[in-house]
């Protein structure tokens, strides 16, 4: 029997008495660390961001007609009912990860479901132009991934009103529609908290949403770091029968270990393992037109409703590099230390790996380094570890995250100062290339700091 534990949500601020903060108090919080969700507490403040609205009409006249097999509402859903498929879904995002995840998942040709929160950990809204995550969005729908929803500010369900509930429902639909002309039936709730008892399951029904839980959590949040990643391998490995019992696995793609190294391991522990890696509607029988609430036609109309083609068998490929070597035996694809496998089989994002001598077989070569920055993991300056205290929150953590990495998403100024910072590395090219491989091996692997203290 599969226990069906729910994650501790975070606990309110120790310190903090219910009713109005006082002045001086609040003007010592603002700021983009404070402000953000999910943890700008929204009864307290008008400066939280998760107050933001998408543009756009409401989308609470749009009808919510059930259809198929699949329950909604107060039967929530913890496993997958199609023998000997199962499916990886990523909880969340998108984020600085979650195009590298995308890469990833091409190369073993596979399909998963993305559960989007709309804005949380100071990364801006989803349908926010300035940013990179509609466009990912997009890419994730039009490759046959389904897209589902994890709220708008990853607020705990049972812990706010029911009329908090439908706006962060509606708000996040309001995004997805502004994004891909439609939003989705499936939901995932944060800290995995939506009771009867609190009204959510029966609110969530009445909107029309499928309520996902998951029967195998490989604790990856826990676990975010080279050293204990290995735990998560482990669980997952564990699930891994003979018997082809049906897996719905819960990830996370804001933690770089999940991307870069559990990914791949799930994937290859998977091959000739019997199992079909597919999207949750179709583990659970449902056909991709039940999916999705269309509003108007989306962007791209390719998949029209033919159902994603996950489960296939699995291409060959090389892992992603454990140490930042690449050709023969590894990829510089989703291995943290860059995209590009240099002449003398070391990974990076600089000239001297994308240009000349840039193997192919080992990475993504391309003479404009800049290319391979815009596609390669933003972990520059991450540290990540055991956190013995966390709240059970997998966003809780990752706004700090952010702020180290928020030149990556579109900051002009901040890459104009990034490429001024390369241009004086690259004046020193000229040395023991192995040197400066291995050099820039640690500026771009994420948690290194954890990676290099032995």
């Amino acid at each position: 029997m599969v226990s069906r534990t729910t994650k501790e949500a975070p606990s309110q601020p120790v310190g903090l008495m219910p009713g109005p903060a006082p002045r001086a108090f609040a003007v010592l919080l603002q700021g983009p660390m404070y402000c953000a969700a999910p943890d700008c507490m929204l009864e307290y403040s008008s400066g939280c961001d998760a107050h933001k609205k998408p543009s756009g009409e409401d989308t609470s006249d749009v009808p919510r007609d059930k259809v198929g097999d699949v329950p909604y509402g107060e039967a929530a859903i913890y496993d997958c009912t199609v023998p000997n498929t199962i499916a990886l879904t990523y909880d969340d995002g998108p984020y600085i990860y979650t195009r590298d995840l995308l890469d990833i998942l091409d190369s073993f040709n596979v399909k998963a479901t993305f559960f989007i929160t709309g804005i949380n950990s100071n990364k801006g809204a989803i349908d926010d132009p300035n940013y990179p995550w509609a466009d990912l969005i997009r890419r994730m729908y039009n490759s046959g991934h389904q897209i589902a929803s994890h709220t708008w500010s990853h607020q705990n369900l049972d812990q706010i009103s029911a009329s908090q509930r439908k706006q962060q429902m509606i708000r996040n639909e309001m995004a997805f529609r502004n994004i891909m002309g439609g939003f989705p039936t499936y939901m995932r709730p944060p800290y995995s908290s939506c009771s009867v008892a609190s009204g959510c399951l029966g609110d969530m029904g009445d909107l029309g949403y499928h309520v996902t839980y998951f029967n195998l959590d490989t604790d990856d949040y826990n676990n975010d770091s080279p050293e204990l990643i290995q735990r998560s391998k482990d669980i997952f490995d564990s699930y891994i029968t003979q018997d082809g019992r049906p897996l719905l696995e819960i990830g996370h793609d804001v933690h770089g270990q999940t991307v870069y190294n559990l990914t791949g391991h799930m994937l290859r522990r998977l091959e000739g393992s019997g199992y079909r890696t597919v999207t949750v509607g179709e583990c659970l029988g449902d056909p991709p037109a039940n999916w999705y609430r269309w509003t108007s036609a989306p962007d791209d109309q390719s998949r029209g409703d033919k159902p994603p083609k996950g489960g296939k068998k699995f291409k060959p490929v090389k892992p992603p590099s454990p140490d930042g070597t690449c050709g023969t035996s590894y990829t510089c694809t989703g291995s943290g230390f860059g995209r590009c496998c240099s002449a003398s089989g070391f990974c990076g994002n600089r000239a001297l790996h994308c240009g000349k001598g840039c193997q192919k077989i080992g990475g993504v070569c391309s003479e404009d380094p800049s290319d391979s920055n815009k596609h390669t993991q933003f972990g520059k300056g991450n540290k990540k570890g055991s956190k013995k205290n966390i709240d059970h929150s997998p966003t809780h953590n990752i706004s700090k995250e952010a702020e180290n990495d928020e030149d990556k998403l579109g900051k002009t100024e901040d890459n104009k100062k990034a490429k001024e910072g390369n241009g004086r590395k690259d004046q020193n090219e000229d040395t023991a290339e192995h040197d400066d491989d291995q050099n820039t091996s640690r500026e771009h692997h994420p948690g290194n700091e954890k990676d290099h203290e032995e």
